[in-house]
């Protein structure tokens, strides 16, 4: 009887080092959030292809961006940018709802303070300001041609450096792309379409990061089983 219940009270002990450990860490440690937004990336990368299609597709049609009316670039900009603000939302509600299966308590607020950790500021804000003069500087450069690749390398480093404070490790195959087609299309962004290089970048790059979890996902279901 005594064996029993010292391992009852052992037990115990350990599910409340367990529950401590969890209180005292970030939820990115033993959650994988990464699952989340597998349909945010789906959706996102078929949304930047098909627009990236669209504008091509215009931009052909009347010879150059110049020359395209000004009410259609307006009436596809507004709606480029209420689909993409939609699938910012649609973000945070599904990771709010995927975080509520293993805590309960978890809101908006809480989610945003673990995100925005001093670590995370530290490690992200070079690069966020790397990015901000690469946007000004480039236009007002004549180079404006470079932005994309420019901007896709420096958001592959963003995704490698959230993998890491994060634990993210899906993010690793969509980073590694971003860093190799933007460095690729270093080479071409004189002769290409920024729609072609948008579609190579982005447009790829978030359906490699919906593939990649989709296979974490199996890989942890046989485990599981294994």
């Amino acid at each position: 009887m005594s064996d029993i219940k010292n391992r009852d009270e052992l037990l115990k002990d350990l599910q409340l080092i367990k529950e401590a450990v969890k209180r005292n860490s970030s939820i990115f440690k033993y959650i994988p959030i990464a699952q989340s937004i597998k349909n945010v990336a789906l959706f996102t990368g078929i949304a930047i292809i098909l627009c990236s299609f669209l504008l091509l597709w215009i931009n052909d049609f009347y010879g150059s961006y110049s020359e395209i009316p000004a009410v259609i670039k307006i009436v596809l900009y507004i709606v480029m940018g209420l689909s993409f603000a939609g699938l910012a939302c649609y973000k945070i509600r599904s990771i709010l709802q995927y975080l509520r299966r293993y805590k309960k308590d978890v809101n908006l607020e809480m989610l945003l303070n673990e995100v925005y950790t001093k670590t995370f500021y530290m490690s992200i804000t070079p690069l966020v300001l790397t990015l901000a003069v690469f946007c000004v500087y480039l236009p007002t450069a004549g180079l404006s041609h470079l932005i994309i690749p420019v901007v896709s390398i420096i958001i592959a480093l963003m995704l490698t450096t959230m993998m890491v404070t994060m634990n993210l490790k899906e993010f690793l195959l969509c980073g590694e792309w971003l860093f190799l087609s933007g460095s690729f299309s270093l080479f071409i962004s004189g002769i290409a379409s920024p729609y072609v290089l948008l579609i190579l970048t982005f447009g790829v790059g978030m359906l490699i990061l919906y593939f990649s979890i989709l296979w974490s996902i199996s890989k942890e279901k046989r485990d599981k089983v294994g």
